[in-house]
């Protein structure tokens, strides 16, 4: 069943082939595309996996931490900004490591740096509400009409 298939295609793949190839080889700039597609699948590839989820978490986390040492300068704010950051370079770093080790080890590894991630999430948020006030505590949450 596959021999005729398989007589009549090859040469047609070949043939494909090798206008392909001659193509690309004629066309730089052809070339440079289609190696533009091949490394944006490949960060897309990246970007599912559990450790690019992790890194784009981060990324809005540095950008308020950048925000916030810009606009207050040395105040006790940017102190904390500051120090989100560096557990932010810590997290990439421990990313970067776990990359490199067998599968397994890499899950353990990742559940720690999950928490770690999870942690700066929330006091970064944390920082983002105002605490309540006492007019808040007395109303609890109600809208009052007057």
């Amino acid at each position: 069943m596959w021999e005729p298939l398989k007589k009549s295609a090859w040469p047609l793949a070949k043939k494909a082939a090798v206008t392909i190839t001659a193509y690309l080889a004629t066309h730089p700039e052809a070339q440079e595309r289609l190696a533009g597609v091949g490394r944006r699948l490949t960060d897309v590839q990246k970007a599912r996996t559990p450790e690019g989820r992790i890194r784009r978490g981060l990324a809005p986390i540095r950008e308020h931490a950048h925000e916030v040492v810009d606009a207050t300068g040395d105040s006790p704010a940017a102190v904390q900004a500051q120090s989100w950051l560096l557990r932010a370079d810590h997290i990439e770093r421990a990313l970067g490591i776990l990359e490199h080790r067998p599968r397994s080890e890499r899950k353990e590894g990742l559940a720690t740096v999950v928490g770690m991630t999870d942690a700066l999430t929330a006091e970064v948020l944390l920082s983002l509400i105002p605490p309540p006030t006492a007019v808040d505590d007395q109303h609890d949450g109600e809208v009052t009409r007057e």
